[in-house]
């Protein structure tokens, strides 16, 4: 039986990791596909508005996005996939946002109680 997994890291960014434009976006999660072997289809695509800068990659398992609120340094991360997630996803975030303080969840998805 296979198991849909979400994996959302909701953080504040130290100031010196809050200077985020949509390059930067659309390169993180373009890296956080490539090196947990998930698949783009489509994208990344970004978009600005007001202080929140926004990536999104459609992959193949799912999606992978990140906002970060350049003002308040709150950054989302969520990675929905139909296929178990490597440990190298929640790594490879860490290394690139180094949010304090955080949380991270794992949810099982796609299964009917």
């Amino acid at each position: 039986r296979r198991r849909t997994i979400q994996l959302l890291i909701d953080g504040h960014l130290p100031i010196e990791h809050r200077c985020w434009d949509e390059t930067r976006a659309v390169r993180f999660v373009a890296r956080l596909a490539r090196e947990t072997g998930l698949h783009i289809i489509a994208g990344p695509f970004s978009a600005r508005w007001r202080n929140k800068v926004q990536a999104l990659a459609i992959i193949a398992e799912s999606h992978v996005s990140i906002e970060v609120d350049t003002a308040s340094g709150e950054a989302h991360v969520d990675v929905f996939s139909c296929r178990r997630l490597p440990p190298a996803v929640a790594r490879a975030i860490f290394e690139e946002l180094r949010p304090k303080p955080w949380r991270l969840r794992m949810l099982p998805r796609g299964e009917l109680a």
